[in-house]
């Protein structure tokens, strides 16, 4: 961990000054702050984790995702429902590190990934990479959420912070990558470096369909070019590719699990809770788009 620390570029959440590691003062043993020049420290969590979200900048006591979405999210991620597009993220960015440096391409050395949750995607590209040659950070709002990714791995910097104030410096990042999560243009484009990338994965018109179904009375078609129309002013859209597979829930709580960790279960009312609770089963679409992105000069 010690040398982790050492190794991370990170800025103050307050005066955007560098970060520096520091030990405690009667031990040596392990490194238990950042502070900056300007006497501003952050105490790292036992289990290691950096809070870079200063109570003054709170807008609730506790911003993100609650304890049980991110429970829900942890089990239904567990049993490899969504590994497709794990996997298929990771071929993406491994085929990236490997594309020569005259495709504007270069093998990235810090890679972030924003509103990381609980791990569970940071966590596996950690396992294909190289951990000698990069710095891998996991990023997210919710202090409970960064409270369960720490847990998954000690060779990744876990980060409780804001998106609209991502503590790095400028064209510090060499690739981000962004799964279910928002994105703030402006301060990706601020941080990644000229010939980094921005890689998202978002949900397309057909995403869980058949249990958006059972929710709504009227099923709505997201926009599929929504994001990339978000991000033009700061970037320019090089690739997509769209991942399709089927769900098939076999255990009543799975439902349940996937139900409570998207967006849709504030929008279901209790009786339609109550029907989705008594599903012995689910078959539903995966499809999702990853789309990579450069940013502009």
């Amino acid at each position: 961990m010690t040398s982790l620390w050492h190794r991370a570029q990170l800025i103050c959440p307050l005066c955007q000054q560098s970060l520096v590691a520091a030990y405690p003062a009667d031990s040596k043993s392990q490194i238990s702050t950042m502070s900056c020049e300007n006497r501003h420290s952050f105490d790292i969590g036992k289990s290691g984790y950096l809070h870079l979200i200063p109570v003054q900048n709170k807008r609730s006591k506790e911003p993100g995702d609650n304890k049980d979405m991110i429970a829900a999210r942890k089990r239904f991620l567990s049993k490899g429902y969504y590994q497709p597009i794990s996997s298929a993220l990771n071929t993406i960015i491994t085929q990236t590190m490997n594309k020569p440096s005259s495709d504007k391409m270069i093998s990235p050395q810090q890679f972030l990934d924003l509103g990381c949750g609980e791990g569970y995607y940071t966590a596996r590209l950690k396992e294909q990479i190289n951990p000698e040659h990069f710095l891998l950070y996991g990023m997210d709002i919710s202090k409970a959420a960064i409270q369960q990714a720490a847990k998954r791995s000690k060779d990744i910097i876990w980060l409780v912070a804001n998106n609209k104030q991502i503590p790095m410096p400028d064209q510090s990042v060499d690739l981000i990558f962004s799964v279910f999560s928002p994105i703030i243009p402006k301060e990706c484009h601020r941080i990644l470096k000229p010939q980094g990338l921005l890689i998202t994965a978002t949900t397309e018109s057909k995403h869980l369909l058949s249990l958006r179904s059972l929710i709504y009375e009227e099923v709505r078609d997201y926009d599929n070019e929504k994001l990339e129309k978000q991000l033009s002013s700061h970037f320019n859209h090089q690739a997509k590719e769209v991942i399709r597979h089927s769900l098939s829930l076999t255990q009543p709580e799975d439902v349940l699990d996937l139900l409570q960790m998207t967006p849709h279960y504030w929008r279901t009312n209790t009786d339609k809770r109550k029907q989705l609770t008594a599903l012995s089963s689910l078959e539903t679409e995966l499809v999702v788009q990853l789309q990579v992105f450069a940013p502009r000069s």
